[in-house]
């Protein structure tokens, strides 16, 4: 039901405001009054079309909203599902249009921007306009077979049929999706193919790239770094007389001697005695380090060559080992997909064959349903008919 309509600037009317209570609302009034206006107007948020026309003489544009009760109207929140439109609080639903002489006409439902078809498709559900060349529901076929599957208690078996049909045609889009030219089949696995043995063949590993590129920096300057490991090792150790090393345990026994006169420099003797042991540990990792470490030109050669390969695969299949690796197996699962086509298409044909068979079964089943509840509402109907008076009135159905 219509819980509230607010009018602005159509023909006539500045600004109405009607809020409907509980029951039947009447509104009367003499020729003139404005009643078709308000019928015209309610008929706007129907999905009517509408012309500049209707503007009220001296504005810009008009407007009507009303707010509706659809707490018993299921087929609404079902339309504003599929349109993507946001259900109302406390089962209501607002809905507002807005004409402009400038023709650009706009539509919320819900506080969300609509169209005019969503409109007609709400109003079909909302209300029914009783008058000449006007709507009613009940000469939509549409609504007429809901009225009478909801008559006949044939709801369930409705969505059953419906259920069915859109399996059965998401299985047709499928097969047509597999079913391409063979031609065209073959190239694509022919690509698919190349693709996943070149990537298998490089045996492409997570991180690889850094570390080659960490280890072609160090043998591409192994010249630089030996000498300068030489001139450092020579400074800390080798060079007997102004070896920092050796240096350094010379001025702490220098200053041991010195510590009966002045206590306080025993923590200076402790702290060069520390220093003389963090010598001596980065002295012991550097001679390692000289003891393993040699120029190798054939080994730069070969880093050289493998980055180069490694970074045409992230070019041509992605920025870096772990997308070049995602692509493969990407690949590769299409790939085996379109090698068994032959068998997903058997599949998918016999369950395309069980369910148009499920479907015909269903389908017949509730089309002789509601031939029965039709012929029986007809019945029902005309003896209603016949009781207020309507002694010629027969509902054949159809």
């Amino acid at each position: 039901m219509i819980l509230e309509l607010q009018v602005r600037n159509v023909s006539l009317i500045p600004e109405l405001h009607l809020q409907a209570e509980p029951g039947l609302t009447v509104i009367t009034g003499e020729t003139g009054a404005g009643k078709s206006i308000l019928l015209g107007a309610l008929s706007l948020l129907l999905g009517e079309r509408a012309s500049a026309d209707i503007i009220r003489t001296g504005c810009e544009s008009a407007s009507v909203e009303a707010l509706f009760d659809v707490g018993r109207l299921p087929r609404v929140e079902a339309l504003l599902a599929e349109h993507g439109l946001p259900a109302g609080d406390d089962k209501t639903l607002l809905v507002k249009r807005e004409i402009s002489r400038t023709g650009r006409g706009k539509c919320w439902v819900n506080g969300g921007l609509s169209t005019l078809a969503v409109l007609e498709a709400l109003g079909q559900e909302l209300v029914d306009l009783h008058g000449q060349h006007e709507h009613q529901s009940l000469l939509h076929r549409s609504r007429q077979r809901d009225l009478l599957d909801a008559w006949g208690s044939l709801g369930r078996l409705r969505d059953e049929v419906g259920g069915v049909y859109e399996r059965l045609r998401a299985s047709r889009e499928a097969r047509e999706r597999l079913s391409l030219d063979e031609a065209e089949r073959m190239r694509r696995v022919d690509l698919l193919k190349f693709q996943v043995e070149e990537i298998d063949e490089a045996g492409v590993r997570p991180g690889e790239d850094e570390q080659l590129t960490e280890e072609r920096s160090r043998l591409a300057n192994a010249e630089r770094l030996a000498t300068t490991l030489q001139g450092v090792l020579d400074i800390l150790h080798r060079q007997e007389e102004t070896a920092v090393r050796a240096g350094l345990g010379r001025a702490a026994e220098a200053l041991t001697a010195l510590v009966r006169f002045d206590s306080r420099l025993a923590e200076w003797v402790d702290l060069l005695r520390g220093a003389e042991v963090q010598v001596g540990e980065a002295v012991d990792r550097l001679l390692d380090y000289a003891d393993g470490f040699e120029a190798d030109p054939a080994r730069l050669e070969i880093v050289e060559e493998r980055l180069e390969l490694l970074h045409k695969l992230a070019r041509k299949y992605g920025g870096n080992e772990e997308a070049v690796l995602a692509y493969r197996d990407q690949a590769a699962a299409e790939l085996d997909a379109l090698s068994h086509q032959d068998e997903k298409l058997e599949q998918l044909a016999r369950e395309e064959k069980a369910l148009a068979e499920e479907l015909s079964a269903k389908a017949r089943r509730l089309s002789l349903g509601r031939q029965g509840a039709a012929k029986q509402l007809a019945q029902n109907l005309s003896g209603e008919l016949k009781a207020l008076g309507f002694v010629r009135a027969l509902q054949k159905p159809h």
